[in-house]
């Protein structure tokens, strides 16, 4: 597209993303589904002042950790409880990300994710920027514990089964 007398490319990873995660392990993909699942409102609630989770914390973020687990074998397990653990390791790390400001993606590793979602878009608001740090760290920190609240996990899990993300 054109913008500016000046021509704008962007680079669509979508075919490759379906088929890394066509082709990841149950597990993985079920802790993909897990991490989108709890950020739904019924279960995360909106933090005072803070947008919904969704907004603060993508599905693109969490896939992105995914795919770099992956490479990494942490979802070559045979125990489902493992569920839990992983998504909560999932939301550990992206917390770290959110804490050393950067998230590389997956197939552009030079390319920070939350560049693009945070300063990019606020480079001027320095507070705004300081202010989507402290939701997502906040947001990562409620799902983490209650990832490990078990009693309420294994809730989840039945909702999981029967919920299409």
């Amino acid at each position: 597209r054109k913008k500016n007398n000046k021509y704008i490319f962007r680079l669509s990873y979508n075919d490759k993303e379906a088929n890394k995660m066509r082709n990841m392990v149950p597990l993985g993909k079920d802790s993909y589904k897990m991490c989108k699942f709890v950020r739904h409102p019924a279960i995360c609630e909106v933090l005072p002042g803070a947008p919904p989770i969704s907004d603060v914390i993508t599905s693109y973020m969490i896939k992105n950790v995914v795919f770099f687990l992956n490479e990494e074998n942490a979802f070559q397990t045979d125990s489902p409880a493992d569920l839990f653990l992983l998504s909560e390791r999932i939301y550990t790390k992206l917390r770290k990300h959110f804490e050393n400001e950067d998230l590389c993606m997956y197939f552009v590793p030079h390319q920070d994710i939350l560049y693009d979602n945070w300063i990019k878009i606020d480079f001027k608001d320095m507070f705004m920027f300081h202010k989507k740090k402290d939701w997502s760290l906040a947001y990562c920190d409620l799902i983490i514990k209650k990832l490990r609240e078990r009693h309420e996990s294994y809730a989840l899990f039945d909702c999981l089964q029967d919920t299409r993300l």
